[in-house]
């Protein structure tokens, strides 16, 4: 059994860290790390981990590189918004000036961005049924 700094009995799976306490459960094979303040922290944590799991809720950063993530910023964000020449614009400023620095640049991508495709295909929809209403009501 684990102690921390003064001597005390750790629960399972908690280890001391300069800064705090973390876990590293292992749920269905894949390892996860929990940090926090407290080992009250780390345990909620891992709860909220195991619950967001069972539930599905649970969505991995991924990894990508910036030009990976360019063309799926200019193909599902900006084709639709903006006016052709603004994306002829922005292929030349990226072909020119970021490609070569930052093209092959690994980032990474969390959750947020499939909200944001969920509000986007949303909004088209609304949209759509917008016209479609001002075309029957003549």
């Amino acid at each position: 059994m684990a102690v921390d700094k003064r001597g005390r009995k750790l629960p399972k799976g908690i280890q001391q860290r300069y800064d705090g306490y973390e876990a590293s459960p292992m749920i269905k094979g894949k390892r996860y790390l929990v940090h926090g303040k407290t080992i009250a922290e780390v345990q909620q944590e891992v709860a909220e981990l195991k619950y967001k799991l069972a539930h599905g809720l649970f969505v991995e950063k991924k990894k990508v590189t910036f030009g990976e993530w360019f063309d799926t910023w200019i193909q599902e964000y900006k084709k639709r918004r903006v006016k052709t020449g603004t994306l002829v614009s922005y292929q030349k400023y990226y072909n020119g000036c970021i490609k070569q620095r930052f093209g092959t640049t690994y980032i990474t991508i969390s959750v947020g961005n499939i909200f944001r495709n969920c509000i986007m295909i949303w909004q088209e929809k609304i949209m759509l049924y917008q016209v479609l209403k001002l075309y029957l009501q003549y």
